[in-house]
C-alpha cells in the first residue's frame, strides 16, 4: 500500500517518526530537568497493577483499530500485487487494437511487430518483443472426462521467447521452450492441469470455430515466464499453432514488450518505453490538426490561464485536481505549440497519451464559448492512435495500490467512530485518575507545585501507558487484521475466487504504533491540562467541583498577560537593567528558545477568549457556512451552522447570567438550546436545506462528523437535564417493588457526575449508532431478493458463449432438444443479445470527450419480453415501462441507457467507468428530462467512420445493474445500430431464458452447459446469482460490523473502569448504606443497576439516532430505487443490544461483588 488519504505511506511514516522523536525528546528533557516529577508520575503504574493493566487495555484499542486497518490494506495490496505480477510476468507494456473487446475485429497483421523491433534495436532498455494470439475456447480431457468451457489459449511467437523468462516444470527444475513443441503438442499451467485432471501424455481436445483439434500435453508449467497467468487456466502453444487453431493465419491480436531488469525493476523504464511506443503509433496529421485547434488564441489562453492557476492557487488545485505528471505534460504541449513545433517528439510524446488529451478536453469544456473547439478535438481523438499502448504491469500495480488504499481508507473512516470512542476512554481514564488523587494533587499544589508540574506528572504517567498500549495494540492490530482478512476471504468467495496472502509491513506497523502513541499522548496532554485546573482547597477537602468559582479576570489584565507572553525575550531583557547574572542570562536564553511556543500559546489563548464571546462564533459560523455554499462543500456548511448554534448558546448564557437566575438554571437553558438545535440540524433529512444551499458535494468524512455531532449533542442535552431524567426514572422504574432503594442510589451517582457519565454514554452511543445504521441498510438490500424481476428482467437463466461461436435461437432450441434431461417446452422465452464496444459523447453536453460506451444489441424477443424497469423516462412514456421497450422495437434509432450513466455525488457508491450524462444534474427532480432530450453521438472504438446519432428515451432502474460488477455504462438498443458501429458482427453470444413455472433453473444449468460444451457455453441461474451477491454483501457488512464492534470493547472497559473507581470513591458511602440496613445483595445490585443505567442511556441514544440517520439515508436511496421499504431488523438489533448489556454487566460484576463484601466498620474507618 503506497497511499492513505492521498498521502504516501512513506511521508506518513517519516512525519510520524519526526513527531515521535520530538515527543520522546521533550519527555526526556522534561524528565532530566524534573526527575522527581517523573518518578512521582511513573511510580503510580506498578502500585496498582490490575488498574494499570485495565488502563493499558483501554488505551491500546485505538492502536488496534489503526493497525487492523493498515493490516487489511497491506494484505489486499500485497495479494493483488502478487496476483498482478503472476499474471503479467515479464511483460511490461502491451500493444493491442482499440477493438480488443471484439472477437472479430481485434486482429492486425503479424508483420506489425517488425516496426517495434526496428525502433528498439540496440536499445538496452528492452529485453524482448513478442507477438501472440489469445482466445478462450472449450477444452476436454477424455481421459478424465473433465472439461473447461473457457480455457485461455495463448500462442506466442516461438522465435521471440528470449527476454520473457523460462517455462519451468511444476515437479522439477526442468524447462521447455515453445520452439520444442510439435504442431500437435501443448503446455498446460498448474491451474489448467488441475481443472482437467491432466498429466503429461494425456490427449486433450480443443474446440474452435475451425473445428476440433487434439493436442498432447507434453509439459505442466508453474507460474513464471510466458506461463504467467495468475489464477487463469492456461494452455500454451506456438503462434503458428494458435493461428491454425483459430483460422487467423498471418494475424495477431497482441504484442508484448519486456523491459530490462527483473519483474519489478523493469518498471523503471516503463514510462519512457511507453512514450516511445505511443509516438511511433501516433497519426502525425491528426496530432497536427489537434495542435492547430489548441493554438487558437481563445483556447490557448484558457488552457494557459488554467495551468497557471493550478500552479499558483492551492484552493483552485484542490477543487480541480490534476495529477502532477499530466500537468507537466500539458505545459510541454502548450510550450511546443506556442513555438509552432507541431511534430516535435516532445509534443507527440505528450499528446499521444490520451489521459493528457482527455484532461485538455475537460479544461476546454469548462468554457461554454469553446464548445465548438472541444467538439472538434473530441472527434479527432479516436483517430489519433492506430493501436493502443498499455503500461500493463504498472497499471496492474496501480490498481493494487488503489484497491488497498481504498479498503484501508474505508476501514479507517468507519473505524474512526471506534478510534474516537478510544480517545474518549483515554480522557475518561485520566479524569478518573485525577479524581482518585485529587487530595494528593491539592497538597502538592499547596506546597508549591505549579499547574505545569501537574501536567508534566500526568504526562509522564500517561506516556508510559501510551507506550505500552501502542506496543501491545500494534501486535493485536496485526492479529485482528488476520481475523478480519479471514472474513474478507469469505466475503469475496474463498480461495477459488481470489487467493489472499496475509501481509503486514514494518512500515505499516510503525505507522500504527506511532499514530496510536501520538494520538494517545495528545489526548493525555489535553486531559492533563484540564485536570491541572483544580482548586487547591476543594481538592484537599474532597469537595465537589460545584464549590469552585473561577476568579473573574478583566480584559485589561488579560491583554496584559497576552502582551507579556508575546514579547517573550524582549520582556526578559528589561530585567537586565538592574544587573546581569548567570540566572538572568539563563532565563533570557530559555525565553528565546521558547519564544515561538509562547507566541503560539498566546495567540491560541487570545483566539479562545474571543471565540468564547459567543457573538464572534455566530459571525464566524455564518461566514463559514456561506463559504461552504460558495465552494459547494457540504462539510464547511454543516460545521459553519454548528458553530453558529454553539455561539448562540454561549451568547444566551452571557445574557441570562446578567439576571438573578441561578447559574445551574442558566446553563441548563443554554445547553438545552444548543443540544436541541444541533440534534435537530444534524437529524433533519439530507435535502432539507437544498432549497437554500442547492445540492452540496459531500465526502465520507461527513458521515463520521454527523455521527459524532448527533451523539455529542444528544448526550449534552441529556446530561444537562439530568434532574429531569432522574425524576422520570424515579417515577417509573424507581417504584418497582424490591428496586426502590437500590435503584435510587444506583442512578444518583451517575447523575451527580455528568461529565464522566456523559463520556461513557457517548462511547456506547457512537458504537451502537454505527452498528444500527449498518444493520438497517443491510436489510434494505433485500429488495433484490423480494423483487428479482427488477434485477433479472424476468429471465431465469442467462447463458453465453465465446463470440466466435455465436448461435441462433433455432440452433439453441435444437441443442436443448438433444439432451434427454431438457425439454424445449420448459423454455418459454429465449432472448438474444451481444455487447459491442464503442465510444460516445452526449450531444450538447458539457463534456465533449468521447468516452467508453457498450452497445447491448438485443433481438425483438428480448424487447418484447424483458421486465426491466426505468427510473427516468422521456415525457412521452412516463409511467409505462412497456411502452419504452415497444418504442425500441418500432424505431431503431432509439435506445435506453444504464443507470450508471447518471452523475452521482455519493462518496460511498460504486464509481462507474464510461460515459456520463451531463444534461441531468445530480440535484435534478426525479421526473426531470432535458427539454431537448438526450442525444448520443456514437463511434467505433477506433473511430474513422461516420458518427451515428441515437436518442435515449429511458434510464434503467439501478437494480438492473445489480449483477454488473464492472459498473460499465451501456445502452440497450435493437440490432441495426450495432451493425452500423461494427459491420463485422456475426450474431448473438448471450441468451436470456424464461422458464415455465415448474422448472428449476439451478437444476437445468449444468445440462445446458453440457448441451453446448463444444461452444464453450457458461450458464447461470439469475436467482442463484442474486443470492450469491446478497451473501457476499452480508459478509462484507458483517466484516464492517465486526470491525466497528471493537468500539463496544472500549465501552465495556469504560464501564469496568467506572465501576472500579466507584467502589474506591464510595467506600465510606457503602459503609453507611450497610450500617443503615442495606444488605450485601442490595449493594451489589445497586452497582449493577448503575452500570446498566449508563449502558442503557448509550444504547437508547445510539439506536434512536441510528434509526433516524438510516431513515434519512433510506430516503436518499429511495429516490433512485423504487419499491424499497424501510424496516428495522429487530433480531439483529436485539442481538447487538443483548451482547452490549451482557458484557457491560460482566465488566461491572467483579467490582460490584467487591463492593458488596465491604464490612461497614472497615469502610467507615477508611480514610
Amino acid at each position: 500500500m503506497q497511499k492513505l488519504f492521498g498521502i504516501t505511506t512513506d511521508t506518513l511514516a517519516t512525519y510520524n517518526g519526526i513527531f515521535f522523536a520530538i515527543a520522546i525528546g521533550i519527555l526526556i528533557v522534561l524528565a532530566l530537568r524534573n526527575p522527581i516529577l517523573a518518578k512521582m508520575g511513573i511510580r503510580n503504574i506498578p502500585r496498582r497493577p490490575a488498574q494499570s493493566l485495565l488502563i493499558i487495555i483501554g488505551l491500546m484499542l485505538s492502536t488496534v483499530i489503526i493497525g487492523a486497518s493498515l493490516g487489511i490494506g497491506d494484505t489486499v495490496y500485497h495479494s493483488i500485487r502478487i496476483t498482478a505480477l503472476e499474471s503479467v510476468g515479464h511483460i511490461d507494456e502491451t500493444i493491442e487494437s482499440p477493438l480488443r473487446r471484439s472477437s472479430t475485429a481485434r486482429y492486425f497483421p503479424e508483420g506489425s511487430i517488425e516496426k517495434f523491433e526496428d525502433i528498439f534495436a540496440g536499445d538496452d532498455r528492452v529485453d524482448g518483443i513478442i507477438s501472440r494470439i489469445g482466445t478462450s475456447l472449450p477444452v476436454m480431457n477424455p481421459a478424465t472426462n473433465k472439461s473447461e468451457s473457457r480455457m485461455t489459449i495463448r500462442g506466442y511467437a516461438s522465435d521471440k521467447q528470449d527476454g520473457f523468462g523460462t517455462i519451468t516444470s511444476i515437479s522439477d527444475d526442468k524447462s521447455i521452450r515453445l520452439s520444442d513443441l510439435n504442431s500437435d503438442q501443448v503446455i498446460l499451467n498448474k491451474n489448467a492441469s488441475e481443472v482437467l485432471g491432466a498429466t503429461v501424455g494425456d490427449l486433450i481436445y480443443i474446440y474452435s470455430a475451425v473445428g476440433v483439434k487434439s493436442y498432447q500435453v507434453v509439459f505442466l508449467a508453474q507460474h513464471g515466464g510466458l506461463a504467467s497467468g495468475g489464477d487463469t487456466n492456461l494452455a500454451l502453444m506456438t503462434l503458428r499453432q494458435a493461428q491454425e487453431l483459430t483460422g487467423k493465419q498471418g494475424l495477431i491480436d497482441w504484442i508484448g514488450i519486456s523491459n530490462r531488469g527483473g519483474i519489478e525493476d523493469s518498471l523503471d523504464a516503463s514510462e519512457e518505453v511507453s512514450r516511445i511506443l505511443r509516438v511511433s503509433l501516433i497519426d502525425k496529421s491528426v496530432a497536427s490538426e489537434i495542435a492547430k485547434i489548441i493554438a487558437n488564441d481563445e483556447v490557448f489562453s484558457h488552457l494557459d490561464a488554467h495551468v497557471n492557476k493550478l500552479k499558483t492557487d492551492p484552493t483552485f488545485k484542490r477543487e480541480n485536481p490534476l495529477e502532477d505528471k499530466i500537468l507537466e505534460d500539458i505545459e510541454i504541449i502548450l510550450a511546443e505549440i506556442s513555438q509552432g513545433n507541431y511534430s516535435s517528439e516532445l509534443y507527440l510524446g505528450s499528446i499521444a497519451d490520451q489521459s493528457n488529451l482527455s484532461s485538455i478536453l475537460g479544461i476546454i469544456s469548462e468554457d461554454d464559448s469553446l464548445e465548438e473547439y472541444g467538439s472538434e478535438i473530441g472527434s479527432l481523438l479516436p483517430r489519433l492512435n492506430e493501436l493502443n499502448v498499455n503500461e500493463w504491469k504498472a497499471f496492474s500495480l496501480r490498481i493494487a495500490d488503489m484497491v488497498g488504499t481504498s479498503i484501508t481508507t474505508l476501514f479507517t473512516i468507519f473505524g474512526s467512530f471506534s478510534i474516537i470512542v478510544g480517545l474518549l476512554l483515554i480522557f475518561l481514564v485520566m479524569v478518573l485518575l485525577a479524581s482518585s488523587r485529587s487530595t494528593e494533587m491539592g497538597m502538592a499544589r499547596a506546597v508549591g507545585l505549579k499547574r505545569r508540574h501537574l501536567i508534566q506528572m500526568f504526562t509522564f504517567e500517561g506516556s508510559m501507558y501510551a507506550l505500552f498500549a501502542a506496543l501491545i495494540g500494534t501486535g493485536l492490530g496485526a492479529l485482528t487484521s488476520t481475523i478480519l482478512v479471514g472474513l474478507l476471504q469469505r466475503a469475496v468467495g474463498g480461495d477459488e475466487v481470489w487467493a489472499i496472502t496475509m501481509s503486514f509491513t514494518a512500515k505499516s506497523m510503525w505507522i500504527a504504533f506511532s499514530s496510536g502513541f501520538l494520538l494517545t499522548l495528545i489526548t493525555i496532554v489535553i486531559s492533563s491540562y484540564r485536570v491541572s485546573k483544580l482548586n487547591i482547597v476543594v481538592a484537599i477537602r474532597g469537595l465537589s467541583e460545584e464549590f469552585i468559582q473561577n476568579p473573574r479576570v478583566t480584559w485589561r489584565e488579560y491583554f496584559k498577560f497576552v502582551f507579556v507572553g508575546l514579547l517573550g525575550p524582549l520582556y526578559v531583557l528589561t530585567s537586565l537593567r538592574s544587573g546581569i547574572s548567570l540566572i538572568k542570562l539563563f532565563e533570557l536564553l530559555k525565553s528565546i528558545l521558547l519564544w515561538p511556543f509562547s507566541i503560539f500559546r498566546q495567540i491560541l489563548r487570545l483566539l479562545t477568549s474571543v471565540l468564547t464571546q459567543g457573538w464572534v462564533l455566530i459571525i464566524l459560523g455564518i461566514l463559514m457556512h456561506r463559504l461552504g455554499m460558495n465552494l459547494d462543500n457540504g462539510t464547511l456548511f454543516t460545521v459553519g451552522v454548528s458553530m453558529s448554534i454553539i455561539g448562540l448558546g454561549i451568547t444566551l448564557r452571557k445574557i441570562l447570567a446578567r439576571t438573578n437566575m441561578p447559574w445551574r438554571t442558566v446553563n441548563r437553558i443554554a445547553a438545552t438550546l444548543e443540544g436541541g438545535l444541533l440534534c435537530l440540524f444534524w437529524g433533519v433529512p439530507f435535502d432539507a436545506f437544498d432549497a437554500y444551499t442547492g445540492k452540496l458535494n459531500t465526502t465520507p468524512d461527513i458521515f463520521v462528523l454527523g455521527g459524532v455531532a448527533q451523539i455529542g449533542s444528544a448526550v449534552w442535552l441529556v446530561m444537562n437535564n439530568s434532574e429531569i431524567l432522574l425524576g422520570i426514572s424515579n417515577r417509573t422504574l424507581g417504584r418497582l417493588s424490591g428496586l426502590q432503594a437500590t435503584f435510587k442510589t444506583a442512578i444518583a451517582y451517575p447523575v451527580a457526575a455528568p461529565f464522566r457519565t456523559g463520556l461513557t454514554v457517548s462511547m456506547f452511543g457512537l458504537v451502537i449508532f454505527t452498528l444500527m445504521i449498518f444493520a438497517v441498510l443491510n436489510n434494505i438490500n433485500n429488495v433484490a431478493r423480494e423483487q428479482p424481476d427488477r434485477v433479472t428482467g424476468g429471465y431465469d437463466i442467462v447463458a453465453s458463449v465465446n463470440p466466435e461461436f455465436s448461435i441462433t435461437a433455432r440452433e439453441f432450441r435444437y441443442g436443448i432438444s438433444s439432451i434427454s434431461e431438457l425439454s424445449v417446452e420448459e423454455f418459454e422465452v429465449i432472448a438474444q443479445s451481444t455487447d459491442i464496444p464503442s465510444i460516445a459523447r452526449e450531444i450538447g453536453g458539457k463534456d465533449q470527450r468521447f468516452s467508453n460506451l457498450t452497445i447491448r444489441s438485443v433481438d425483438d424477443t428480448y424487447l418484447d419480453s424483458t421486465l426491466l424497469q426505468f427510473i427516468r423516462f422521456h415525457p412521452d412514456y412516463i409511467g409505462n415501462d412497456r411502452s419504452v421497450w415497444d418504442a425500441l422495437s418500432e424505431n431503431t434509432n432509439l435506445a435506453v441507457i444504464s443507470n450508471a450513466a447518471l452523475p452521482t455525488n455519493d462518496p460511498f457508491g460504486p464509481q462507474s467507468s464510461g460515459l456520463k450524462l451531463s444534461t441531468i444534474e445530480t440535484d435534478s427532480e426525479e421526473d426531470y428530462w432535458p427539454e431537448d432530450g438526450i442525444q448520443l453521438e456514437l463511434l467505433p472504438v477506433q473511430g474513422g467512420r461516420d458518427t451515428i446519432n441515437v436518442e435515449v428515451i429511458g434510464i434503467l432502474d439501478s437494480l438492473a445493474d445489480e449483477l454488473d460488477w464492472t459498473s460499465s455504462v451501456y445502452i440497450v438498443t435493437g440490432g441495426s445500430i450495432a451493425k452500423e458501429v461494427m459491420p463485422e458482427i456475426t450474431g448473438y453470444d448471450t441468451y436470456s431464458m424464461m422458464l415455465s413455472e415448474s422448472s428449476d433453473a439451478s437444476a437445468l444449468v449444468p445440462y445446458i452447459e453440457t448441451a453446448f460444451i463444444e461452444r464453450g457455453m457458461e450458464a447461470v441461474s439469475t436467482i442463484d446469482q442474486i443470492e450469491r451477491g446478497l451473501e457476499q454483501g452480508d459478509a462484507f457488512n458483517q466484516l464492517f460490523q465486526g470491525f466497528m464492534g471493537l468500539g463496544l470493547v472500549v465501552g465495556v472497559i469504560a464501564i469496568g473502569v467506572l465501576s472500579i473507581r466507584s467502589v474506591v470513591e464510595r467506600r465510606q458511602t457503602i459503609g453507611t448504606m450497610r450500617a443503615i440496613g442495606y444488605r450485601a445483595r442490595m449493594v451489589w445490585l445497586s452497582f449493577l443497576l448503575e452500570s446498566l443505567y449508563i449502558t442503557f442511556l448509550g444504547i437508547v441514544l445510539g439506536l434512536g439516532l441510528g434509526a433516524l440517520t438510516s431513515w434519512n439515508i433510506f430516503n436518499e436511496i429511495a429516490k433512485e430505487v423504487e419499491g424499497i421499504r424501510y424496516s428495522i431488523p429487530w433480531l439483529n438489533v436485539m442481538i447487538i443490544v443483548g451482547i452490549t448489556v451482557f458484557f457491560a454487566l460482566l465488566s461491572s460484576f467483579l467490582p460490584s461483588k467487591q463492593a458488596s463484601r465491604i464490612y461497614p466498620a472497615e469502610a467507615l474507618r477508611y480514610e
